[in-house]
């Protein structure tokens, strides 16, 4: 039997397409995109993002995360799995849109002092909605505020310091970059 978890599945970019190109020169990596996965214990999983075009948060068919993604993987025990998966559902109910207007503060951070970040506990408040990246910081940092994830006291830090307006997929792999290595 598996164990249950929560997966932040990170795209790397196509350096043949000038969409991509933009975004890994911006923000300073390779990712392009974020997606959340949780799996149970049998192995079942549900995956979720942000998307423009389709309706800002939505769920996402799981598929095969081949070797243009990376993946970093938080341990659950099944009670914080359903608490996680719970919070991604009420994201769902509240119609959360895609938030193009914050990407540029993903590339030009040096605003982000004096903008105010989103409440990770009121995902009925976000009436701007939220970009891929964005939405995997928030879930993670309400997960981590709820103790849904074995994560050290410094770590909790570090993504309680992000503001998530600006966490470009490159800087949340940054940041979760510890955990991949455990």
């Amino acid at each position: 039997m598996r164990s249950c978890c929560l997966v932040v599945a990170f795209l790397r970019g196509n350096p043949a397409s000038l969409y991509d190109c933009f975004i890994m020169d911006g923000t300073g990596g390779p990712f392009v995109h974020t997606e959340l996965v949780l799996r149970d214990q049998a192995g079942r999983c549900r995956a979720y993002t942000a998307l423009e075009g389709v309706g800002g948060v939505v769920p996402v068919p799981p598929h095969a995360y081949g070797p243009e993604w990376a993946l970093v993987s938080v341990p659950l025990a099944p009670d914080m799995l359903r608490r996680v998966y719970a919070g991604l559902l009420a994201l769902l109910a509240a119609r959360i849109p895609y938030n193009r207007a914050d990407l540029w503060q993903c590339c030009l951070p040096f605003f982000l002092p004096f903008e105010a970040d989103l409440d990770c506990a009121r995902g009925d408040t976000w009436q701007r909605g939220v970009f891929c990246s964005q939405l995997a910081c928030l879930v993670l940092r309400r997960a981590a505020r709820e103790g849904c994830l074995p994560a050290s006291s410094a770590w909790r830090a570090r993504l309680e310091a992000v503001n998530s307006r600006g966490c470009s997929p490159n800087a949340l792999f940054l940041l979760l970059a510890p955990i991949k290595r455990n």
